[in-house]
């Protein structure tokens, strides 16, 4: 099935790698992999399925680890999933 027709672009993203705001899950992606060390966070894995990215944030002098699911929109987000 055909994606519809953007009639508008979508928001400007001064100063970041990528030029406009993301249109689908890859995008995302590709903004959180140049994002992650502002986030203090090191990728293990990223992957198809849950958790999408596997990481671990520095915190306190040591590291956590976090599961990533990533949407591009956060209605499609499962409740209750960990």
């Amino acid at each position: 099935m055909a994606q519809p027709r953007l009639l508008n672009r979508p928001e400007i993203l001064p100063d970041a790698p990528l030029r406009f705001a993301p249109r689908n899950e890859q995008g995302v992606v590709f903004l959180f992999a140049h994002l992650a060390s502002r986030f203090r966070m090191r990728v293990d894995e990223i992957k198809q399925g849950f958790p999408d990215c596997v990481a671990f944030e520095k915190a306190s002098g040591s590291e956590r680890r976090v599961r990533i699911e990533f949407e591009y929109r956060s209605t499609r987000l499962i409740h209750g999933t960990a």
